[in-house]
């Protein structure tokens, strides 16, 4: 946990709030209520920005290599 207070967000302008579950039913019921706030499904699409349209990998020999 402590290095967590540590990992990089956004230049300290994400707060983060440390929880520490040792009851395995209740660890789990929370898990799902985070996990939900994730759930994609329900979007309109799948464009996140003018540079990363899609989400399906380029064909591999599309990228040259910069020399």
């Amino acid at each position: 946990m402590e290095a967590g207070n540590f990992a990089p967000n956004a230049g300290g302008g994400q707060r983060s709030m440390m929880v520490a579950i040792h009851d395995k039913e209740l660890a789990s019921h929370v898990g799902k209520m985070n996990m939900a706030n994730f759930d994609r499904t329900n979007l309109g699409g799948s464009f996140v920005s003018k540079e990363q349209s899609h989400s399906k990998p380029r064909k591999p020999g599309r990228i040259k290599a910069i020399e």
